[in-house]
C-alpha cells in the first residue's frame, strides 16, 4: 500500500543511462531514494521502508509506438506485495491471461504482460466524480526480488496488434516484437 515517498525524498530519481537514436530511445532509471523518505518527522506517512531498490527500464520503438517497460525492485522481506500502475480514462478491458485493453474515441492502448508469467490484475474506479479514472493493477508477492516486464502499444482500435514474445536463458530476458 506505498509507493513513493509523500515528503522529504532521500532524493530524486537518478538516470544511469540513457540513449536517443532515429529508431528508439532507451533509459534505465534508479528510483531507490525517491521511494525512501529517511529524514522525515513522520515515517509512517512518508516513508517506504520495504522498498531496498526500484529501478526501472525502457526502450521505446518508434516505428511501432511500442514502450517497453522493466522493472526490477528488490524489497525487505520476501512477503511484500509489489505493484505496477496504469491509469485510463475508460475502465480497460482484461484480454486472456495477461492483456489489456483500454479504449478512448479510436485509439487504444494495449498492455501486454510478460513477468510476472501469470499476472494478476484488478482494475480500480478512482472515483465517483467527472474525470475520475481506473487504475489497473499488476501485483506479485513472494520474493525479495522481482520483475515487471510490460509492452504498452499506442494504436488504432483497429490497428494491427504487436506480437511481443519474451525468452529466458536463466540470466538474460529477450523480448521479441
Amino acid at each position: 500500500g506505498l509507493g513513493q515517498a509523500n515528503a522529504y525524498a532521500k532524493g530524486s530519481p537518478r538516470i544511469k543511462r540513457l540513449e536517443s537514436r532515429t529508431d528508439y530511445t532507451y533509459a534505465s532509471v534508479d528510483l531507490s531514494d525517491a521511494y525512501r523518505a529517511v529524514n522525515t518527522p513522520q515515517p509512517q506517512r512518508d516513508d517506504n521502508p520495504y522498498a531496498s531498490h526500484v529501478e526501472r527500464e525502457f526502450v521505446f520503438v518508434r516505428a511501432l509506438e511500442t514502450l517497453v517497460i522493466m522493472d526490477r525492485m528488490e524489497s525487505s522481506a520476501d512477503d511484500v506485495a509489489k505493484t505496477f500502475l496504469v491509469h485510463f480514462e475508460q475502465p480497460p478491458s482484461i484480454q486472456g491471461t495477461n492483456t489489456v485493453v483500454g479504449v478512448l474515441g479510436d485509439q487504444a492502448l494495449r498492455l501486454t504482460t510478460l513477468l510476472p508469467a501469470a499476472p494478476s490484475y484488478r482494475v480500480v474506479h478512482e472515483g465517483s466524480y467527472s474525470g475520475s479514472q481506473h487504475r489497473l493493477q499488476v501485483d506479485t508477492k513472494g520474493q525479495r526480488q522481482s520483475v515487471f516486464l510490460h509492452v504498452l502499444q499506442a494504436k488504432a482500435v483497429s490497428g494491427p496488434v504487436v506480437d511481443a514474445r519474451l525468452a529466458e536463458d536463466g540470466a538474460t530476458y529477450t523480448v521479441t516484437l
